[in-house]
């Protein structure tokens, strides 16, 4: 069975219980829905209200998905009390849409526990100025190894006892401000996204072996520069992305902040210049984040030079191919690494040795074109 309810002027209110065997939609046009009993439907739940929040007890959606869209511009979907008890639970995806999400105020004082949410994955999403996803010291609890985050502005989650297997990161520099709070936190472990306003920082990156073991954290920014600044998931071999699609934003890594992947694949997207030191991967994939990124009136993509100043190594010898594309020259030092594909567009290729006579390269691909290639000087 199911069960609907709409109002397209007043509250939606489920004050004891409601449980089906099927699956339960409501929505408002205006008004909050307040659900202080529970609501119980095994084949999941949408809730959409038009201008007002979204209080929660209890919902439970079965095997289905719960989805709650919040679309007014300073709607809430949050906790009605404060305890930590699961508000959300469901055997599919949560996902919430609001301008905030988790209850800043209960009862008059700061909610500790702003939202709890059990699921198979939590998608997180929040709009428009003055936003949040939990706040400093009271995050958003998401029982569940695979969260995906779009903040208009500031976010604090945390996984609880869960470990995070797979983490995807949308967030500005602008939203975040300067200093803001951005993080994420899983089994006691923190991952910060460091803003200045204008720019990220992604370090501090030490996951155990629990943590991204068989998937990985992705990272895109509309705007800002990129600085990597540590990140170690040498012990489960998880996967790093990180992309900035700024018409010009470039990506550095901290001179003495190594980046260890052990057997993961290394990413970047971004349309200016990107420059490594020490990276340790099983693969990497180095392309242009947008089409900011392609040469005046040409298909022909990617960063606008790539440059290693130290070895890059694949010691645990994932095998994977170096994949790098360039508008501008490619200079790197040795690369002791399973493959390498190497694309300068109109411009030159200079590497130091390529693979070890203990590990040699298994694919090897150096190529410049469009409109007249430059030089290719390797094993210097």
């Amino acid at each position: 069975s199911a069960f609907f309810a709409c109002s397209s002027l007043g509250w939606v209110t489920i004050t004891n219980s409601v449980t089906t065997g099927g699956y339960t939609s409501m929505s408002t046009n205006s008004g909050d829905v307040s659900i202080p009993g529970t609501l119980s439907s095994s084949g999941g739940v949408n809730i959409s209200n038009n201008s007002g929040n979204v209080w929660i007890n209890s919902i439970n959606g079965g095997t289905g998905g719960v989805t709650i869209n919040a679309y007014g511009a300073s709607s809430i979907v949050g906790a009605i009390s404060d305890n930590s008890a699961i508000e959300i639970t469901t055997g599919g995806t949560t996902s919430v849409r609001a301008n905030t999400i988790g209850s800043d105020m209960i009862g008059g004082s700061p909610a500790n526990n702003p939202l709890d949410i059990a699921a198979n994955a939590v998608s997180l999403t929040t709009v428009g100025g003055g936003s949040n996803i939990g706040f400093a010291g009271r995050p958003v609890v998401a029982n569940t190894p695979n969260v995906t985050i779009n903040a208009s502005a500031n976010f604090n989650v945390d996984t609880g006892p869960v470990d995070i297997a797979n983490l995807t990161v949308t967030a500005s520099p602008s939203g975040v401000g300067n200093g803001g709070l951005a993080e994420v936190s899983s089994n006691g472990v923190t991952y910060p996204f460091l803003s200045d306003g204008t720019n990220f920082t992604l370090g501090g990156f030490n996951a155990p072996a629990e943590q991204f073991a068989g998937g990985g954290l992705s990272f895109t920014t509309p705007s800002g520069n990129l600085t990597l600044d540590g990140i170690d998931f040498s012990a489960s071999n998880g996967n790093f992305s990180a992309r900035s699609n700024g018409t010009a934003a470039t990506v550095t890594q901290t001179s003495t902040r190594a980046i260890d992947l052990g057997t993961g694949i290394f990413s970047l997207y971004a349309n200016g210049a990107v420059t490594l030191e020490q990276v340790n991967a099983g693969g990497a994939n180095i392309s242009n984040a947008t089409s900011s990124g392609c040469l005046s009136g040409s298909s022909y993509c990617g960063v606008q030079s790539f440059t290693a100043n130290q070895t890059l190594t694949d010691t645990a010898w994932g095998g994977g191919t170096w994949s790098v594309t360039s508008r501008g020259d490619i200079n790197t030092g040795a690369l002791e690494i399973g493959g390498v594909n190497f694309n300068a567009y109109s411009a030159s290729i200079v590497t130091g040795a390529i693979g070890t006579a203990a590990m040699p390269a298994s694919n090897v691909t150096l190529t410049t074109s469009y409109p007249s290639g430059g030089n290719i000087t390797t094993g210097a």
